[in-house]
């Protein structure tokens, strides 16, 4: 990636790295040698609503990265400002 791509962009390249993996599987199957992960684990928490807050003192650059993930429908970006809450949606013009 590029480090532009917005959530739907990402969601579209995750998916079709799923389907590579499991095309490649199902032609291996079921001649497969498995082996141990190596390596540290992983664990990534689920998002929440309050993970796409925008902090309104800092730039849009430095928040850039959270503005692009913010699914614009199920957890979009948001700041609050004098009691009141504010949305932000983002889209990319090409």
């Amino acid at each position: 990636m590029k480090g532009h791509e917005l959530n739907d962009e990402i969601r579209y390249l995750q998916a079709q790295a799923y389907f590579k993996i499991i095309k490649k599987f199902l032609l291996k199957y079921p001649n497969i040698k498995f082996k141990p992960q190596n390596g540290r684990s992983n664990f990534n928490l689920r998002r929440r609503p309050q993970d796409s807050e925008i902090n309104i003192n800092k730039t849009i650059k430095s928040q850039f990265n959270l503005l692009r993930i913010c699914d614009n429908e199920l957890y979009p970006a948001f700041f609050k400002y004098k009691k009141k809450i504010y949305i932000l949606k983002s889209y990319k013009i090409n």
